[in-house]
């Protein structure tokens, strides 16, 4: 509403608004030559959706419950009861 809905400094940290007003993506510094990505649902709580670093580790949940999860060792992927239905490490074949 009063937010804008861009506010980003020279380096590219910053936030992005919805109309409503709220945070949907924050760019922060996580140290000086990296950044961290968040990604928030538009309702009263803020409620996380994504988030991610520069080096591709961090989470992401689905509108089912499903979360998708990347580390720098490998991956995981789980339905909404929280059941792993796939896990892998970075190098492994299929």
């Amino acid at each position: 509403m009063g937010a804008p809905r861009l506010a980003f400094d020279d380096d590219g940290r910053g936030m992005a608004y919805y109309a409503s007003g709220r945070v949907a993506a924050c760019v922060c510094a996580a140290t000086p030559y990296s950044s961290c990505f968040y990604f928030y649902k538009d309702d009263r709580k803020n409620t996380p959706l994504c988030t991610i670093d520069d080096k591709a580790c961090g989470f992401a949940d689905g509108k089912d419950g499903s979360r998708f999860v990347l580390s720098k060792k490998g991956g995981i992927h789980s339905d909404g009861e929280g059941t792993i239905k796939r896990e892998w490490t970075w190098g492994e074949g299929n």
